[in-house]
């Protein structure tokens, strides 16, 4: 949200730039390696936690268990966030080699 305004406020903003990933680029995110890889193995150790009889992952906190699926988690969402924005800076870094226009 705060891209966007300080986007718009910006004499040289170009609307037209994406600032959100395109749907093309959601597919391919959401069909990462590293992605699928660091998803399934926060569900196995969900999984793990959910089948010793806690109901809440929230109880278990004082488990090794407990820890290593926070680092799976925190890992799944720490790349999850340096994808999107390398993907989106991919995609407005090539929106700008293609408009450039020379002015003389």
């Amino acid at each position: 949200m705060m891209q966007k305004m300080t986007r718009l406020v910006s004499l040289t903003a170009d609307l037209n730039a994406s600032t959100e990933l395109l749907k093309k680029q959601k597919a391919e995110f959401r069909n990462h390696s590293k992605i699928i890889r660091f998803s399934n193995r926060n569900k196995t150790l969900t999984a793990q936690l959910k089948s010793q009889s806690y109901k809440l992952i929230s109880t278990t906190k004082e488990t090794s268990l407990y820890n290593q699926k926070m680092r799976a988690q925190a890992r799944l969402n720490s790349f999850k966030v340096e994808l999107q924005h390398f993907m989106i800076e991919k995609s407005r870094k090539r929106h700008f080699v293609t408009k450039r226009v020379d002015i003389e």
